[in-house]
C-alpha cells in the first residue's frame, strides 16, 4: 500500500524535472545580447592588427637604410603597398589561419597619403600651408557602408621624393621611368614627415 510520503516525493521529482527542461528551454532559447564593448571587439582586433603591419613596414632593417614604407610613400608604389601589407602581412598564412573575423579573404584597404605644402598659386603674396592627399593603394571592391571600417595611421618620415626606384613598375630592368607613377607635383623636395592613412573593412 503506497502512503502520503511516497506520493509526495513522486510529485516532487516530476515538478524538479519540469524545472529543470523549462529552464534548460529558456537558457537555450534566448537571444544573446551583445554589449557596445562586445560589438567593437572584432574592429578592436583590426584595427591593431592593421596598425602593427605598418610599424613592421616602417622599420628599417638597420640606420643606413629607409625603411620599406619610405621606400613606397617616396615613389608612390601603390601595387608594391598592397603587396606587403595585404599579401605578405595582413593575409599571412599565420594570421589567416586563425579563422577570426578579424581577418578573412573579404578584408578590403584603401591607402592615402596627406601632407602639407605651401600653395604660392592662389594667392602668391600671402602664401598658406595647405593639406594635400593622393590615393596610394585603390581598393578592389568600393567601400558600401554595410560595414563599420576601421583606420590606421602611421606619420612616415620622407627625406625625399621620387629618389627611390619603384620596385613594382620594371621588376626586370631595363625600364622606363616615365612608366613608375611619381608623387604628386605638390609634394615638396625635401625631408619631410607624411601620414599614411589606411581605411580597412570586410566586403
Amino acid at each position: 500500500m503506497v502512503n502520503s510520503d511516497a506520493q509526495l516525493y513522486t510529485m516532487e521529482g516530476i515538478a524538479a524535472g519540469v524545472i529543470m527542461i523549462l529552464t534548460a528551454y529558456l537558457v537555450l532559447g534566448s537571444t544573446s545580447v551583445y554589449t557596445p564593448g562586445d560589438t567593437h571587439i572584432t574592429d578592436m582586433q583590426l584595427e591593431q592588427v592593421g596598425a602593427d603591419v605598418l610599424k613592421i613596414m616602417d622599420t628599417p632593417p638597420d640606420l643606413n637604410n629607409a625603411s620599406e614604407l619610405e621606400k613606397i610613400v617616396a615613389t608612390n608604389d601603390g601595387a608594391r603597398f598592397h603587396q606587403l601589407f595585404w599579401e605578405t602581412y595582413l593575409m599571412s598564412g599565420e594570421i589567416a589561419a586563425q579563422k577570426t573575423t578579424r581577418t578573412g579573404s573579404s578584408i578590403i584597404t584603401n591607402a592615402t597619403v596627406y601632407y602639407h605644402y605651401t600653395d604660392t598659386v592662389t594667392d602668391p603674396l600671402n602664401p598658406q600651408p595647405v593639406i594635400q592627399g593622393y590615393q596610394l593603394s585603390k581598393p578592389l571592391i568600393p567601400y558600401s557602408g554595410s560595414e563599420p571600417g576601421v583606420r590606421v595611421t602611421r606619420y612616415v618620415n620622407v627625406t625625399a621624393r621620387n629618389t627611390t626606384d619603384c620596385s613594382s613598375c620594371c621588376p626586370i630592368p631595363p625600364c622606363d621611368p616615365a612608366l613608375c607613377p611619381k608623387m604628386p607635383a605638390t609634394v615638396e623636395d625635401r625631408p619631410q614627415v607624411m601620414l599614411v592613412e589606411v581605411f580597412m573593412w570586410k566586403a
